[in-house]
């Protein structure tokens, strides 16, 4: 019996921890596991060595340089830590040694890093060499990264992210200083992600064909392609191409573009017909998932009409369903004056009526069109209309900037409220700046949309309650928004009114401002505000209520690190690698 009851405690044991890494397989947030090692010793020994797989670091003062030095130092043998000691002293160097040990031992932690990433370093020459040497002695002994995020660069670190087998993603802030050591990076191969920003002025993406041979050594697995500069970038970054191809004698492959990628985003270049010609030959445009085309600095009316041509003359439907657009005119079109912006706009707006696969439609900083048109209005008319035929939309983002004296941003109507959720019966979330004096009228449309479970509003910046200025600041907007839900005619609900049986609603957003929404809330938690309680004016029973949550005011999008966008997109499509 002894034997039977030990055997079963084994099974029971055994049974727990598979079910506690199945828990941890799905947290990929390096602070949240590390929490949760915080809650005992079991959770720390399980924890650790998942906390051990990142590495992130950013260093900008002396200060971070210390903490440089304390998060590395456990990563590197004795021997070299003995060596930058000898290179340069700094505050937190450990300088005692234990005796008898093998000096050249590396830890076995640095062979765990998965993720590695770091941001920007400090500019005072003495913090810059140091940082810059601790960070090449860690490189060397972590060979397993699969994913490389960095903020500088020195000749040796491009060694040895060259030399990892393992690694998967790239991404790297060039600036002046880098471009002359990113050389030994042109070596690296069968990259699945990449992403470039360099804000320098030149041929910074051309610079010793860097860009050009990471592409083309992974021209059959790369899955993500970012690309940002500034608008002084000057050349055709991809000229070569064909030349390696030749010499690379792949005459069995056929055509050699970028076979595999399904996430294209391409922000500050300048299209010149040379550089769209390259393009159109390695990436198939119409294979891609997701397309992001940021803030075009010349070539706008070359890029659109060429885009929209390719979707019209697909022999198979796009596979496009994420697109990303930043509305508003390119700065060399400014001597064309209204009829520049005019051009464009409906450029954008044909390329996006060219097809109608969108699950997801961004437009960011919406058109601020000049009050001088005095068709303006119309050209958004137009707009509307292009957005509906993408009826399986799940998200649409009309993100606005603020008006001014001498422009207007389009502020929906109800009616055209009404026209796009009435058209888009799969829309989740919705973001857009409201005509502020219909919000009533566009409560009730907005009460239709039956998928919708999120609403941002983007409020007038020049009334009192856009920014949270006094108590019931905000409450304006969210209140009329709950009002045409609540008022909504549906017949009378038998029993008591539950929100959730007739709604998805969850949550109200004014930009630096955000509410959940619900029948009933537990106990609020820690920072919090109380909840309140809205009624229907026409029937008592009807009643939801609201909470604003902690306020995000102040908070910016990573741009680097464990809360970039890029760093999440890419531990989604490699399935994470603690999986």
């Amino acid at each position: 019996m002894s034997k039977i009851r030990d055997e079963k405690v084994k099974g029971n044991k055994e049974s727990d921890r598979e079910l506690l890494d199945l828990v941890l397989d799905n947290i990929q947030d390096p602070w949240t596991l590390r929490r949760l090692g915080q809650t005992c010793k079991r959770y720390h020994q399980v924890t650790k060595p998942r906390i051990q797989q990142y590495v992130h670091i950013s260093v900008d003062s002396r200060g971070h340089v210390d903490r440089l030095i304390r998060v590395i130092e456990p990563h590197l043998s004795i021997a070299q830590r003995k060596q930058l000691l000898r290179d340069g002293q700094h505050k937190g160097q450990q300088n005692r040694f234990p005796l008898g040990v093998d000096e050249d031992e590396i830890p076995s932690c640095a062979s765990r890093v998965r993720q590695l990433t770091f941001g920007i370093l400090p500019q005072r020459r003495s913090h810059l060499y140091l940082a810059h040497r601790y960070l090449e002695e860690a490189f060397k002994n972590m060979q397993n990264a699969e994913i490389v995020d960095v903020g500088s660069l020195t000749p040796s670190m491009g060694h040895h992210i060259a030399s990892m087998k393992n690694l998967k993603a790239l991404n790297m802030f060039l600036d002046h200083e880098s471009l002359g050591r990113m050389y030994p990076l042109g070596d690296i191969t069968n990259l699945q992600h990449l992403r470039v920003v360099s804000h320098t002025v030149g041929e910074a993406l051309a610079h010793d064909n860097v860009v050009l041979s990471i592409l083309f050594n992974s021209a059959s697995t790369l899955r993500s392609l970012s690309l940002e500069t500034n608008p002084w970038q000057l050349g055709n970054f991809l000229l070569g191409w064909e030349q390696m191809a030749s010499e690379a004698d792949w005459t069995d492959q056929g055509r050699v573009y970028l076979s595999s990628l399904k996430s294209l985003s391409l922000i500050g270049l300048r299209f010149n017909q040379s550089l769209i010609d390259s393009l159109e030959n390695i990436i198939d445009f119409m294979s891609l998932d997701d397309l992001t085309i940021g803030r075009v600095a010349t070539g706008a009316l070359r890029l659109f009409p060429f885009l929209r041509r390719l979707a019209a003359e697909a022999d198979t439907a796009t596979s496009l369903r994420k697109l990303s657009l930043v509305m508003s005119g390119e700065s060399a079109l400014q001597h064309l004056g209204d009829l520049g912006a005019d051009m464009e706009f409906q450029a954008k707006i044909q390329f996006i009526a060219s097809f109608d696969t969108l699950t997801s439609l961004e437009l960011k900083e919406q058109n601020p069109y000049p009050v001088t048109i005095a068709d303006g209005a119309l050209l958004f008319d137009a707009l509307w209309r292009t957005i509906i035929t993408h009826q399986n939309l799940e998200s649409l983002s009309i993100n606005s900037m603020e008006d001014t004296g001498r422009n207007a941003i389009p502020r929906l109507s109800a009616a055209t409220v009404t026209t796009l959720i009435n058209n888009l019966p799969k829309l989740r979330n919705f973001e857009f700046a409201p005509a502020e004096g219909e919000m009533e009228e566009i409560g009730l449309a907005l009460s239709r949309g039956n998928a919708l479970v999120s609403i941002l509003c983007c409020p007038q910046p020049n009334r009192p309650h856009a920014f949270p200025r006094g108590p019931d600041s905000g409450f304006i907007i969210v209140t009329e928004i709950l009002k045409g839900f609540l008022s909504r005619d549906f017949g009378s609900p038998e029993g008591k009114f539950v929100w959730e049986d007739y709604y998805n609603l969850r949550r109200i957003s004014l930009k630096h401002r955000l509410w959940d929404v619900a029948s009933a809330f537990g106990e609020p938690r820690k920072g919090n505000k109380k909840a309140k309680m809205l009624t229907c004016e026409g029937d008592k029973k009807r009643q939801v209520m609201y909470q604003e949550v902690p306020s995000f005011l102040g908070e910016t999008i990573a741009t680097n690190g464990p809360g970039s966008e890029w760093l999440r997109m890419v531990n989604k499509d490699l399935g994470s690698f603690l999986q």
